[in-house]
Protein backbone atom coordinates (compact mmCIF):
# COMPACT_ATOMS: atom_id res chain seq x y z
CA UNK A 1 0.00 0.00 0.00
CA UNK A 2 1.32 3.43 -0.86
CA UNK A 3 0.18 5.16 2.32
CA UNK A 4 -1.85 4.39 5.42
CA UNK A 5 -4.76 6.30 6.90
CA UNK A 6 -2.66 7.38 9.90
CA UNK A 7 0.03 9.00 7.72
CA UNK A 8 -1.64 12.41 8.16
CA UNK A 9 1.44 14.65 8.22
CA UNK A 10 3.75 13.61 5.43
CA UNK A 11 6.64 15.65 4.07
CA UNK A 12 6.37 17.30 0.67
CA UNK A 13 8.98 14.86 -0.60
CA UNK A 14 6.92 11.87 0.54
CA UNK A 15 3.80 13.29 -1.14
CA UNK A 16 5.81 13.99 -4.31
CA UNK A 17 7.02 10.38 -4.34
CA UNK A 18 3.50 9.01 -3.90
CA UNK A 19 2.14 11.27 -6.63
CA UNK A 20 4.94 10.31 -9.04
CA UNK A 21 4.38 6.61 -8.36
CA UNK A 22 0.65 6.85 -9.12
CA UNK A 23 0.99 9.26 -12.10
CA UNK A 24 2.04 6.50 -14.50
CA UNK A 25 1.82 8.59 -17.67
CA UNK A 26 3.62 11.51 -15.98
CA UNK A 27 0.89 13.94 -17.08
CA UNK A 28 0.96 15.81 -13.78
CA UNK A 29 -2.55 14.54 -12.95
CA UNK A 30 -3.74 11.26 -11.51
CA UNK A 31 -6.61 9.93 -13.58
CA UNK A 32 -9.05 7.35 -12.29
CA UNK A 33 -7.45 4.45 -14.21
CA UNK A 34 -4.06 5.25 -12.66
CA UNK A 35 -5.69 5.52 -9.24
CA UNK A 36 -7.39 2.12 -9.63
CA UNK A 37 -4.16 0.52 -10.85
CA UNK A 38 -2.18 1.92 -7.93
CA UNK A 39 -4.60 0.64 -5.33
CA UNK A 40 -5.50 -2.67 -6.95
CA UNK A 41 -2.52 -4.20 -5.19
CA UNK A 42 -3.66 -2.96 -1.77
CA UNK A 43 -4.46 -5.40 0.98
CA UNK A 44 -8.03 -6.12 1.97
CA UNK A 45 -11.26 -6.04 0.06
CA UNK A 46 -11.46 -3.09 -2.26
CA UNK A 47 -14.50 -2.76 -4.46
CA UNK A 48 -14.91 -0.47 -7.43
CA UNK A 49 -17.49 1.47 -5.41
CA UNK A 50 -14.98 2.04 -2.60
CA UNK A 51 -12.30 3.08 -5.06
CA UNK A 52 -14.68 5.50 -6.79
CA UNK A 53 -15.76 6.95 -3.44
CA UNK A 54 -12.15 7.38 -2.34
CA UNK A 55 -11.17 8.96 -5.66
CA UNK A 56 -14.11 11.35 -5.44
CA UNK A 57 -13.18 12.35 -1.89
CA UNK A 58 -9.64 13.18 -2.95
CA UNK A 59 -10.94 14.96 -6.08
CA UNK A 60 -13.23 17.10 -3.95
CA UNK A 61 -13.77 19.70 -6.68
CA UNK A 62 -15.09 17.04 -9.10
CA UNK A 63 -12.69 17.81 -11.95
CA UNK A 64 -12.24 14.11 -12.82
CA UNK A 65 -8.56 13.82 -11.89
CA UNK A 66 -6.33 14.32 -8.87
CA UNK A 67 -3.65 16.99 -8.77
CA UNK A 68 -0.71 17.30 -6.39
CA UNK A 69 -2.52 19.79 -4.13
CA UNK A 70 -5.44 17.35 -3.71
CA UNK A 71 -3.04 14.85 -2.13
CA UNK A 72 -1.57 17.54 0.10
CA UNK A 73 -5.06 18.47 1.30
CA UNK A 74 -5.80 14.85 2.19
CA UNK A 75 -2.42 13.95 3.68
CA UNK A 76 -1.85 17.20 5.54
CA UNK A 77 1.05 19.59 5.67
CA UNK A 78 4.41 18.68 7.10
CA UNK A 79 5.35 21.03 9.94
Amino acid sequence: MLFKAHDKDMSDEQIDNIFAAIDYDQSGDIHYKEFVAAFSESQGLITHDRLRDTFDRIDSSGKGYIVHDDLKNILGAFH
